[in-house]
């Protein structure tokens, strides 16, 4: 394995004034790249960070969102990423959870970060990347300040860094995952290389570095584009491995979804890999293809030749409906930011069954008394990712690192709370996640969390909030909610109460006044009985 940081620098040197990254049609160098985070890692160093200085990611897509990541791990410092959409409290927690001494943001966001840094002490620097809008006075903007800052010299690194990916998962607030800086030395770098590019995966730098010249020898440059928002894992985590292989990140400058745009962008910039979050992309995007064709539009979309999706579901419909339009290779992966469990590739002819994934060598399934189901049997369990990439565990949490990260015959495995069973060809039927979390169109949200902002008016007596099947998102969030009174209905008194106190994708889409909460003789909620209400009354 080797560190991303050095990776990074080694391409730099020998592919100089080729593109790296575009954004909004604006292209920079491999050589900008690599001098622009030295920069920005310099001025960390000067604010008073030293390694192991957590700094905090408050950003869109953009070219600085992979500079402020490459900056800090240059200098031996924890990258962070934070949700664009948090709210104040939100946002105060995250910062203070990761002990953030740097936030790099962009100034349109300036509003919330007034309004919480000011209690962080922590905090040694704020820098604004300029989007528009009135800034922060207290704040540095980024390019005066790169322009004003020599670049760091380049120091050893050790193979123990890390960087922080902040996950809702399925327990509670979200967590930060200690995340290898190397895990791109394995999993889609290996598979990308073997299976589409016909090279041996890279071990080290000096074959990454052999690769690459290979890949331009064949006249190779993978461009990939991450739709997704790169503060997620599917985002910066399945595009790091393109980058790595000496190629560019193309990223999307329009902050809403526009499907449209992102086909357009594809042909465009000949995008080769597209990273999307499955029905809640796939299906407007494919509706914007049939509109484009019935107004005329052509777009050449031979370019791309692999689509790749994880975080939500995404149906073997609308992979089928895709691959009429597309000459690629469809990835399903399943897993979270805790590990990789199991793939689906599909392609023309060849789509396989749905929620039937292929594990990856070290998966393997368990029963809740701990006994491992072999290949074979057709009982249920705990699906666990193995392998050596594994993240050390959540930060500042060890009892839920030993809840999730357990060893099993000496072996460590990461159980995520998604079940599974073997089927006779090998292959695993995924059967869901036991837990109550809710994952709309890739977001997670923990129904306890939007419970807490629902139970504060003063006219509620009990809520539950749960997820429902949703056919563009996967899953929306409904709220039930009784009363303490049999006055005026409180469903437009909650949507106007519960604005601003959490972000947008928690609120729920419905609230739903029943008599009483269904609830189990021991208090605990019955789903089962609340869901069945709620898609009785949604109806």
């Amino acid at each position: 394995m080797y560190h991303y940081a050095d990776a990074i620098e080694a391409l730099a040197d020998r592919l100089g004034d080729d593109d790296v990254l575009t954004h909004a049609g604006a292209s920079r160098t491999w050589r900008e790249f690599d001098e622009r985070a030295a920069r920005l890692g310099q001025a960390f160093a000067a604010a008073g960070l030293k390694p192991g200085s957590k700094v905090g990611l408050l950003l869109y897509n953009c070219s600085e969102y992979y500079e402020t990541f490459l900056a800090a791990l240059k200098m031996r410092m924890v990258p962070f990423n934070i949700n664009y959409r948090y709210v104040g409290t939100e946002l105060e927690y995250l910062l203070a959870n990761a002990d953030c001494e740097a936030l790099v943001y962009h100034r349109s966001l300036a509003g919330v970060v007034r309004e919480v840094l000011p209690g962080l002490p922590l905090v040694k620097l704020a820098v604004e990347v300029d989007d528009g809008g009135e800034g922060w006075e207290r704040a540095q903007s980024y390019e005066p300040l790169l322009a004003a800052t020599a670049p760091a010299p380049r120091i050893p690194r050790l193979p123990d860094d890390y960087h922080l990916m902040y996950t809702g998962g399925t327990t509670g607030l979200p967590k930060g995952v200690i995340c290898h800086v190397s895990p791109w030395s394995t999993g889609l770098t290996a598979m990308f290389a073997t299976n589409v590019l016909g090279l041996p995966a890279p071990q080290d730098v000096d074959q990454l570095v052999a690769t690459v010249h290979a890949l331009r020898a064949k006249g190779v440059v993978p461009v990939v584009m991450p739709s997704s928002p790169l503060m997620h894992t599917a985002g910066l985590a399945n595009s790091l491995p393109f980058q790595m292989l000496g190629g560019r990140c193309v990223t999307l400058p329009n902050r809403n979804f526009d499907p449209m745009e992102i086909w357009r962008t594809v042909a465009r910039e000949r995008v080769m890999c597209m990273i999307i979050v499955g029905d809640a992309f796939a299906r407007p995007m494919l509706a914007a293809l049939d509109e484009a064709k019935a107004r005329g539009e052509t777009l050449d979309l031979s370019c791309l030749k692999l689509v790749v999706s994880s975080g939500v579901i995404w149906s073997q419909g609308v992979k089928e409906k895709m691959l009429e339009w597309l000459d690629a290779t469809l990835i399903d992966g399943v897993g979270a930011t805790e590990g990789a469990m199991a793939l689906q590739m599909s392609r023309r002819g060849a789509t396989g069954a749905a929620a039937k994934f292929i594990p990856l060598a070290e998966t393997k399934l368990f029963a809740e008394d701990g006994r491992e189901i072999p290949k074979g049997s057709s009982e249920a369990g705990l699906i666990a990712a193995g392998g050596d990439v594994l993240p050390a565990g959540y930060y500042k949490d060890p009892e839920k690192t030993a809840k999730t990260f357990r060893v099993v015959d000496g072996r460590r495995y990461a159980f995520i709370g998604d079940w599974g069973q073997w089927n006779p060809d090998g292959t695993m039927q995924l059967l869901g996640r036991g837990s109550a979390c809710i994952n709309t169109g890739g977001e997670k949200v923990y129904p306890e969390e939007v419970e807490h902002v629902i139970a504060a008016h003063p006219a509620v007596a009990d809520c539950l909030v749960i997820g429902l099947p949703d056919e563009r998102f996967g899953q929306r969030v409904v709220a039930l909610v009784a009363s303490k009174s049999t006055g005026p209905s409180l469903a437009s008194e909650l949507t106007e109460f519960v604005q601003g106190k959490m972000a947008g994708y928690k609120r729920p889409r419905a609230f739903i006044e029943v008599d009483s909460i269904p609830r189990m003789p021991n208090g605990k909620a019955d789903y089962k009985a609340a869901r069945a209400l709620a898609e009785q009354r949604t109806q």
